[in-house]
Protein backbone atom coordinates (compact mmCIF):
# COMPACT_ATOMS: atom_id res chain seq x y z
CA UNK A 1 0.00 0.00 0.00
CA UNK A 2 1.36 3.38 -0.96
CA UNK A 3 1.14 6.46 -3.13
CA UNK A 4 2.49 7.00 -6.65
CA UNK A 5 5.40 9.42 -6.22
CA UNK A 6 6.70 9.75 -9.78
CA UNK A 7 6.59 8.12 -13.19
CA UNK A 8 9.73 6.54 -14.63
CA UNK A 9 10.12 5.56 -18.25
CA UNK A 10 12.50 2.70 -19.16
CA UNK A 11 12.50 2.02 -22.88
CA UNK A 12 8.92 1.51 -24.00
CA UNK A 13 7.68 0.70 -20.51
CA UNK A 14 6.40 3.17 -17.92
CA UNK A 15 6.61 2.48 -14.18
CA UNK A 16 5.21 4.24 -11.15
CA UNK A 17 7.70 4.87 -8.37
CA UNK A 18 5.72 4.17 -5.21
CA UNK A 19 6.12 5.74 -1.79
CA UNK A 20 5.11 3.45 1.03
CA UNK A 21 2.31 4.67 3.30
CA UNK A 22 3.63 4.97 6.83
CA UNK A 23 0.47 6.04 8.61
CA UNK A 24 -2.06 3.65 10.06
CA UNK A 25 -5.54 4.50 8.84
CA UNK A 26 -8.67 3.66 10.72
CA UNK A 27 -11.77 3.28 8.60
CA UNK A 28 -15.07 4.31 10.12
CA UNK A 29 -18.18 2.45 9.09
CA UNK A 30 -21.01 4.75 8.06
CA UNK A 31 -23.96 5.04 10.40
CA UNK A 32 -26.49 5.07 7.55
CA UNK A 33 -26.60 3.21 4.25
CA UNK A 34 -26.29 5.34 1.10
CA UNK A 35 -28.52 4.83 -1.93
CA UNK A 36 -27.58 6.03 -5.41
CA UNK A 37 -30.61 7.88 -6.76
CA UNK A 38 -31.08 10.96 -8.97
CA UNK A 39 -33.78 13.35 -7.78
CA UNK A 40 -34.21 17.06 -8.36
CA UNK A 41 -34.19 19.21 -5.24
CA UNK A 42 -33.90 22.87 -4.34
CA UNK A 43 -31.65 24.56 -1.84
CA UNK A 44 -31.18 27.99 -0.36
CA UNK A 45 -27.85 29.37 0.85
CA UNK A 46 -27.88 31.02 4.27
CA UNK A 47 -25.74 33.97 3.18
CA UNK A 48 -27.43 34.47 -0.22
CA UNK A 49 -28.02 38.06 -1.37
CA UNK A 50 -31.34 37.15 -2.99
CA UNK A 51 -33.48 34.46 -1.31
CA UNK A 52 -34.17 32.62 -4.57
CA UNK A 53 -33.96 28.77 -4.32
CA UNK A 54 -31.44 27.09 -6.64
CA UNK A 55 -31.84 23.73 -8.39
CA UNK A 56 -29.65 20.71 -7.69
CA UNK A 57 -29.61 16.96 -8.39
CA UNK A 58 -28.87 14.19 -5.90
CA UNK A 59 -26.15 11.62 -6.51
CA UNK A 60 -26.75 9.56 -3.40
CA UNK A 61 -29.00 9.88 -0.36
CA UNK A 62 -28.81 8.61 3.21
CA UNK A 63 -30.36 9.54 6.55
CA UNK A 64 -27.08 11.24 7.49
CA UNK A 65 -26.68 13.42 4.41
CA UNK A 66 -26.43 13.45 0.64
CA UNK A 67 -24.18 14.19 -2.31
CA UNK A 68 -25.50 16.62 -4.91
CA UNK A 69 -24.65 18.25 -8.22
CA UNK A 70 -25.03 22.04 -8.11
CA UNK A 71 -23.92 25.12 -10.05
CA UNK A 72 -22.81 27.36 -7.18
CA UNK A 73 -19.61 26.92 -5.16
CA UNK A 74 -20.49 27.11 -1.44
CA UNK A 75 -17.75 27.20 1.19
CA UNK A 76 -16.98 24.12 3.29
CA UNK A 77 -18.86 24.54 6.57
CA UNK A 78 -21.58 26.69 5.01
CA UNK A 79 -25.20 25.82 5.82
CA UNK A 80 -27.75 25.12 3.07
CA UNK A 81 -31.51 24.78 3.50
CA UNK A 82 -32.43 21.66 1.51
CA UNK A 83 -35.95 20.97 0.21
CA UNK A 84 -36.27 17.37 -0.96
CA UNK A 85 -39.01 16.46 -3.47
CA UNK A 86 -42.28 14.86 -2.40
CA UNK A 87 -42.44 11.09 -2.99
CA UNK A 88 -45.62 9.35 -4.18
CA UNK A 89 -45.73 5.74 -3.12
CA UNK A 90 -48.82 3.54 -3.46
CA UNK A 91 -51.12 6.55 -3.73
CA UNK A 92 -49.71 8.27 -0.64
CA UNK A 93 -47.67 11.47 -0.72
CA UNK A 94 -44.61 11.56 1.54
CA UNK A 95 -42.98 14.92 2.08
CA UNK A 96 -39.93 15.92 4.08
CA UNK A 97 -39.75 19.29 5.83
CA UNK A 98 -36.87 21.58 4.90
CA UNK A 99 -33.56 20.21 6.22
CA UNK A 100 -30.37 21.96 7.28
CA UNK A 101 -27.29 20.59 5.50
CA UNK A 102 -23.67 21.52 6.24
CA UNK A 103 -21.22 21.43 3.30
CA UNK A 104 -18.53 18.82 4.09
CA UNK A 105 -16.66 18.85 0.77
CA UNK A 106 -16.96 20.32 -2.72
CA UNK A 107 -15.31 19.43 -6.05
CA UNK A 108 -15.63 20.28 -9.72
CA UNK A 109 -18.15 18.09 -11.56
CA UNK A 110 -16.88 15.76 -14.30
CA UNK A 111 -16.80 17.08 -17.86
CA UNK A 112 -20.11 16.77 -19.66
CA UNK A 113 -22.17 17.13 -16.50
CA UNK A 114 -25.22 19.40 -16.45
CA UNK A 115 -23.90 21.03 -13.26
CA UNK A 116 -20.55 22.64 -12.46
CA UNK A 117 -19.82 21.26 -8.96
CA UNK A 118 -20.33 18.21 -6.76
CA UNK A 119 -20.98 18.75 -3.07
CA UNK A 120 -21.33 16.52 0.02
CA UNK A 121 -23.78 17.59 2.72
CA UNK A 122 -24.29 16.34 6.25
CA UNK A 123 -27.71 16.87 7.83
CA UNK A 124 -27.97 18.65 11.19
CA UNK A 125 -30.90 17.52 13.29
CA UNK A 126 -32.69 19.42 16.06
CA UNK A 127 -33.68 16.17 17.80
CA UNK A 128 -34.03 12.40 17.34
CA UNK A 129 -37.58 12.78 16.01
CA UNK A 130 -36.31 14.81 13.05
CA UNK A 131 -33.68 12.15 12.35
CA UNK A 132 -36.34 9.43 12.37
CA UNK A 133 -38.46 11.48 9.93
CA UNK A 134 -35.54 11.66 7.49
CA UNK A 135 -34.89 7.93 7.96
CA UNK A 136 -38.52 7.17 7.04
CA UNK A 137 -38.30 9.43 3.99
CA UNK A 138 -35.13 7.64 2.81
CA UNK A 139 -37.01 4.35 3.24
CA UNK A 140 -39.79 5.67 0.98
CA UNK A 141 -37.18 6.72 -1.60
CA UNK A 142 -35.65 3.25 -1.45
CA UNK A 143 -39.06 1.60 -1.93
CA UNK A 144 -40.12 3.91 -4.79
CA UNK A 145 -36.93 3.48 -6.83
CA UNK A 146 -36.58 -0.23 -5.83
CA UNK A 147 -33.01 0.18 -4.59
Amino acid sequence: AGYPESVEKKGVRTFWKMRKAAEQRSFIKRRDERFKVSMRLSYLRDNAADPEPEDAMTIDVSAGGLAIYLNEYPDVGEALQIQMPAIRLQGERHELPEQLGIVCWIRKAPKGSLYRNVCGLQFRYADDLERETVKEYVGYVRAKYKI
